[in-house]
């Protein structure tokens, strides 16, 4: 259990579209989960983050752990002490830290 909590995150789940019986575009859906709680923090560090495809260093905005549980994001809604956040790309594969349940990773503002 997340002993420290100062906010919560969305998963931002999109259904993929295709086509219906009469070959008409279904567009894709986007929806957000359920809140799951987590702490968040501000990431003052220059060299937490990756490198993206075009071989530059893009730092993170924040550090985020939540419980351990099946996680599969790519996107999330952040909220800390009752502010919007905003939304954020999940950068590089988050981390399991099995010996105290929690899973760690680090996010950027797709702003």
């Amino acid at each position: 259990m997340i002993l420290n909590a100062n906010g919560s995150l969305r998963v931002k789940v999109t259904t993929s579209g295709g086509l219906d019986d009469k070959g008409y575009q279904i567009h894709p859906t986007i929806t957000w989960g359920d809140p799951i709680k987590c702490n968040i923090k501000a990431n003052t560090k220059a060299n937490i983050g990756i490198t993206n495809n075009d071989n530059v260093f893009e730092t993170s905005s924040f550090e985020v752990l939540i419980d351990k549980q099946i996680f599969d994001a790519n996107m999330v809604s952040l909220e800390r002490d009752g502010v919007q956040l905003g939304e954020f790309q999940i950068q590089g594969e988050p981390e399991h830290l099995n010996i105290v349940g929690n899973i760690k990773f680090y996010c950027k503002s797709i702003g």
